[in-house]
């Protein structure tokens, strides 16, 4: 596959097999969607102003005690999802009084999606840096947690990378399935006693203050250099997406300048290019010369990857923050991403929540629990094609607009184009037309929301415990153990509140 450079690349050329579902923006936000060459979209995005005073004063706190409940709500689900989440909360009056006029982001991170920042200097540079960290199971910590409560890592024996996977247990049996230790959902990500729940569901929180961040670079000589200083920043963008936007194919890894980690005095950064790699800077110093109105820049970001060779979802929210020097944000805004995973839906679009929902009904009952309680306001401009989002939004009596456009999905009918989207008792909403054909819908009782232990037992989502012949281990899958301590090769670091210092890797 050609690679072509990205100051060459034609924004807006990818093939037809890989359209957008939808692209929307407004000024200063856009949203892109696609499905990729899967069968079926398991993203939910969003981007909302927010009205509820802890999650604009206090966002670390409401993410806490939100995502607590959200984890709690979908504990019982055999799907899951990952959830990223930013709140862009924008300079007080004191603030301003003392100078600092460029607002806060606070992201809470759960699995592989992803919150990054991408800025140009006014000297012309432009920065990049993944403000989270990834739970793949290679990183010490999250794979320390998966076996720490009894969970096994194993691998797909067709894979000839040998992607660390968490062994899960259903009905098939124990299989290496989740390539990450984080997520809300997966019940069947179990520990050895069949009981125990494995995946990490606290949420990663980071807290970033631009008006005192900086970032200075700290090389193996131990000279520094400042590469991001807010007096130099002339215009900045919050981008967040599911890892579809980075796992592309070819030899060049789609990437920042730099990434986040999390260590036990903090957060800590290191260069997340090897070999020369590109993305996120170039991609943006790319899309600002071609200066067209007709493409925003979560569109280019994702025709890139798609062009690239990612198959997968990818779906791209940016805001625009600070622009000629100057803070854009004037109310709090929320950004979310949730990228399901698991079985696909039959079609059905239901505002309820299920022990056997799908990988695309987790993620969208996620998403609206935090919209819910964040409570947000739809902004007018970024409508999407109507589904499950809407369906759990409209359960709780929220009704925000949908775009007319019919989103390209696996059904040879599109499914939400005419679907209803109400609840309660066995028989209401859910159901509608396509274009031209009914829906299939699934029959379920809806006269409750979660199925209870004895019964999800009964249909099969607990799994009795598995003869020790065909466990994982019998089937040659466990990866061997970590080692005692992280690998020599970790970067050394220094933090504080005011500066993130980084040792580069030679």
């Amino acid at each position: 596959m050609s690679h072509p450079a990205f100051s060459d690349f034609d924004f807006g050329s990818v093939p037809d097999k890989n359209a957008h579902d939808f692209s929307v923006s407004v000024p200063g936000i856009s949203v892109a969607e696609t499905i990729g060459e899967r069968d079926s979209q398991q993203d939910t995005i969003f981007v909302a102003t927010v009205r509820n005073e802890e999650a604009r004063l206090n966002p670390k706190t409401f993410f806490e005690r939100t995502i607590a409940a959200t984890v709690g709500r979908h504990k019982t689900c055999v799907n899951g999802t990952t959830l990223c989440s930013a709140i862009v909360t924008p300079p007080s009056e004191e603030d301003l009084k003392v100078g600092k006029i460029f607002p806060k982001i606070t992201v809470a991170n759960l699995g592989d999606s992803r919150a990054a920042i991408v800025a140009k200097m006014i000297d012309g540079r432009y920065v990049s840096i993944i403000l989270t960290e990834d739970h793949d199971l290679d990183v010490p910590r999250i794979r320390r947690h998966v076996e720490g409560s009894g969970g096994k890592i194993g691998h797909l024996p067709e894979d000839f990378t040998r992607t660390p996977r968490v062994v899960y247990h259903s009905a098939a049996g124990a299989h290496p399935t989740l390539n990450m230790g984080a997520a809300i959902g997966d019940r069947g990500a179990l520990g050895k006693n069949r009981k125990s729940h494995v995946l990490m569901t606290t949420p990663d929180i980071f807290e970033y203050d631009l008006n005192t961040f900086s970032f200075v670079i700290v090389d193996e000589r131990g000279v520094k250099k400042e590469v991001l200083k807010k007096d130099e920043i002339l215009e900045l963008d919050l981008i967040i997406s599911c890892d579809g936007l980075y796992d592309i194919a070819g030899s060049r890894k789609f990437a920042a300048d730099f990434k986040a980690y999390q260590t036990d005095r903090g957060i800590a950064f290191c260069p997340d290019k090897v070999g020369g790699a590109e993305g996120l800077s170039e991609i943006k110093k790319a899309f600002d010369k071609e200066s067209a109105e007709e493409f925003s820049l979560a569109t280019a970001l994702q025709d890139f990857a798609t062009s690239e060779g990612s198959t997968d979802n990818i779906s791209v929210a940016c805001v625009n923050l600070v622009s000629a020097g100057k803070n854009q944000i004037a109310e709090s805004v929320m950004a979310t991403i949730c990228d399901g995973h698991g079985e696909k839906s039959a079609g059905e679009v239901v505002g309820v929540i299920y022990s056997d929902s799908s990988g695309e009904e987790v993620p969208a009952s996620v998403a609206s629990m935090l919209y819910l309680a964040a409570e947000a306001e739809h902004i007018a401009g970024l409508e999407t094609p109507r589904g499950h989002f809407h369906a759990f939004l409209a359960e709780a009596g929220i009704e925000i607009p949908v775009s007319d456009y019919v989103a390209k999905r696996e059904f040879e009918t599109p499914p939400f184009a005419d679907a209803g989207v109400g609840g309660g008792g066995s028989g209401g909403g859910g159901g509608g037309k396509g274009a031209d054909s009914p829906l299939v819908v699934e029959k379920r009782d809806r006269s409750k929301r979660f199925l209870d232990e004895e019964e999800a037992r009964d249909v099969g989502c607990l799994v009795p415990p598995l003869p020790p012949a065909l466990g994982a281990r019998a089937a040659g899958y466990l990866v061997p153990p970590l080692p005692s301590a992280p690998s020599s090769s970790a970067a050394p670091f220094a933090v504080d509140t005011l500066v993130a210092q980084v040792i580069e890797l030679g």
